[in-house]
């Protein structure tokens, strides 16, 4: 049972309470659960394959990854795709319906990405919130921690077996999974969103990346913004990324952005959770405990993105 947003009136809107409070429960519920999995196991050497880049071959489809992946990524993942929201917000002052289709959505970090930001940069109540966008997610697997507000949907659906795209769609997030595609599933998402009638005189093509994929997804994103060369303008760099000064902590960037100090040191440490670690740690596999001793990502060095935005010719 995934952790509900707690509503708010925009009279009593502040941030800090609301996406501190939404953040802290959402972790200690990944995190109780992982602990009863790992009583469970004894061994978690199946953990030791969520590393942070494209060469491990990780099974997303076992909740028991899923909740350490959760973890890891949640934070830092939603802390950036809150800062790429209030970039594009920005400049996106006059737009006042968005409709965001997520590819490779996982649980939904980027739905509440965009709610704490469109929240914080308008002054709306949770209500008006929910009712300014709509959100549909798409991944191959059906993953826990979802959102379950109303505006939510999600379809467990490989990419190449999208069919179509609703017109009104004016936001395409790639969250960190563009180079997880294959080269047919490229060419398949270009065709599907060649054939779509596209209804909105402003839309934005968020690519969100690792490092070590950074140079692959460029060409990709290239390739699949030519399909709206033909009817809109863009103005923005293709072949580079957001420029920003980093701050080294997110919560430097926003305060309202606090990981759960006991339960990122117990991350930090992982492997003492291992009864096989315990037991025997010297015929381990030393990069088990190069992985399960590694923090959840709590700074901004990880961030990497393209906001394309494209306005009807």
């Amino acid at each position: 049972m995934s952790i509900k947003i707690k509503a708010w009136n925009a009279s009593d809107w502040r941030e800090g309470p609301f996406l501190n409070l939404f953040i802290d429960e959402k972790i200690n519920e990944a995190y109780s659960e992982l602990l009863v999995d790992i009583k469970k196991k004894s061994m978690l050497c199946d953990l030791a394959t969520v590393r942070y880049d494209t060469y491990s071959q990780v099974d997303y489809s076992n909740e028991f990854i899923q909740k350490y992946y959760f973890l890891k990524y949640f934070f830092g993942y939603l802390g950036e795709y809150y800062f790429i929201y209030s970039k594009l917000l920005e400049e996106w002052e006059k737009v006042d319906n968005f409709n965001i289709l997520s590819l490779g959505s996982g649980s939904g970090t980027d739905y509440y990405g965009f709610l704490f930001s469109v929240a914080k940069k308008r002054k709306l109540s949770f209500e008006d919130t929910i009712e300014l966008f709509s959100y549909k997610g798409i991944d191959a697997i059906n993953w826990l921690y979802q959102p379950t507000e109303v505006n939510y949907n999600f379809e467990t659906c490989t990419i190449s077996n999208i069919k179509d795209i609703i017109p009104e769609t004016n936001i395409i997030f790639f969250p960190k999974s563009l180079a997880e595609f294959s080269n047919s599933d490229c060419v398949h998402i270009k065709k599907v969103l060649n054939k779509t009638n596209f209804s909105s005189n402003n839309i934005a093509i968020i690519n969100a990346v690792n490092d070590s994929s950074s140079s692959k997804c460029l060409g990709r994103i290239k390739k699949i913004c030519e399909v709206f060369d033909k009817k809109y303008t863009c103005n923005d760099d293709r072949e580079k990324y957001f420029p920003y000064a980093k701050t080294g902590a997110i919560c430097k960037r926003n305060s309202a952005f606090q990981y759960p100090n006991e339960i990122k040191e117990d991350i930090k440490f992982l492997f003492n959770h291992c009864e096989k670690w315990k037991k025997d740690k010297d015929t381990c596999d030393e990069d088990c405990k190069d992985v399960l001793g590694q923090e959840p990502i709590i700074t901004d060095n990880y961030f990497k993105f393209q906001i394309l935005k494209f306005e009807r010719k």
